[in-house]
């Protein structure tokens, strides 16, 4: 079971950060500039963390006026396309430690 939730300390949002700079930086190839782009401290850092207490998945909220925007949305490349019952964003979503079928 995969819980979705707040970062509750500093390890979590390294470990969100870390995580980001793999999917961003290793994989796709964004500049570590881009990708550091000084707006962390500003933000709330969800973090999806699987039952061994992993962060597998982030997302960044960043306030601007009256809105909340979504950004830097990361799933460790692990467990993306396994969360096939709910929407990975469900606090209730259930993701086997097995990836489906890419058929």
């Amino acid at each position: 079971m995969i819980e979705v939730r707040p970062a509750r300390d500093e390890s979590e949002v390294g470990a969100a950060l870390a995580l980001r700079h793999e999917v961003f930086c290793v994989e796709q190839g964004v500049s570590l500039e881009e990708e550091l782009d000084g707006r962390d401290r500003d933000a709330a850092h969800l973090v999806v963390v699987d039952e061994d207490r992993a962060v597998v998945g982030t997302c960044r909220l960043l306030v601007e006026g009256s809105e909340v925007k979504l950004g830097r949305m990361a799933v460790a490349r692990s467990r993306r396309r396994c969360c096939t019952s709910a929407p990975a964003t469900s606090p209730t979503a259930r993701c086997s430690s097995t990836p489906a079928s890419s058929t």
